[in-house]
């Protein structure tokens, strides 16, 4: 879990203290803070039916065709011209995926490289539905994506196509979003308390067990075991929980501690 998340933070240059840990996942609330402290990260959401959210997720999301190219050719005014039809060859076919979907968008998206590299950054190709992408353009949004990626760029260096994509979504059918998520039925625990272990620096603690509507705003001191339906959620001694008016956990960190989980 620590690699997953330092594999889009760190190693991308980016710092995960200035950003929230998002959990979800039946397990995702047990793993959240000790995670997040180990990185430093302040604050830790989990939300509603975390436990079933990549589910709840589906039944809101985009419908999307995908469908891509090999396109290994150096980045130029004739290639990026060759994009454009390429790219509309593309998006024909991904819309026919689509039927007859209201409100369809299409974007066109670039895998590019620089010349000898073995790994390659995708990038939007801006189109106007006429005239087809720049070339300068296009070496433009990639040499600001690597430099957002690595920290800086091949100032002059050869860049090349790798793949063209180009990606058709379209409204769901259903609902976009869910301002509430149906609690499921759920039985609330039998023991008001249970020993928990915290690490060396606590031992077995007595722990309140209780559910998500058992929190509120004003924030709740830790150690808490947060038990629903379909996942469970650990707040540490030292940390803090509290129910926003979105109905997520959001768990607090001190500035500075040890947790030791």
């Amino acid at each position: 879990m620590m690699r997953a998340v330092k594999a889009v933070s760190t190693y991308r240059g980016r710092d995960p203290r200035e950003f929230t840990l998002f959990a979800f996942g039946g397990n995702g609330g047990i793993h959240a803070a000790a995670l997040a402290e180990d990185l430093q990260m302040r604050r830790v959401i989990i939300p509603p039916a975390a436990g079933v959210f990549s589910a709840v997720g589906l039944l809101c999301a985009d419908l999307e065709a995908v469908r891509s190219v090999a396109f290994l050719r150096p980045l130029d005014t004739e290639s990026a011209a060759e994009t454009a039809r390429r790219c509309r060859s593309l998006e024909q076919q991904a819309f026919q995926e689509l039927g007859e979907s209201d409100g369809v968008v299409a974007r066109w998206r670039a895998e590019l490289r620089y010349a000898g590299q073995g790994f390659e950054l995708s990038v939007d190709l801006p189109h106007d539905g006429v005239n087809g992408p720049d070339a300068q353009n296009i070496r433009e949004q990639f040499e600001q994506e690597y430099r957002r990626t690595y920290g800086h760029e091949l100032e002059g260096h050869r860049v090349e196509f790798v793949a063209l994509r180009v990606i058709a979504t379209a409204p769901p059918r259903g609902p976009r979003t869910m301002s509430r998520v149906r609690r499921a039925l759920y039985r609330a625990p039998t023991a008001p308390f249970r020993p928990a272990y915290f690490g060396k620096a606590y031992g077995l603690v007595d722990t309140p067990i209780i559910e998500r509507q058992d929190l509120g705003a004003t924030p709740r001191a830790g150690p808490l075991i947060i038990e629903e339906y379909e996942g469970t959620t650990v707040v540490p001694p030292l940390a803090t929980a509290m129910r926003d008016a979105f109905d997520n956990i959001v768990i607090t960190l001190p500035a500075e501690s040890s947790l030791a989980l």
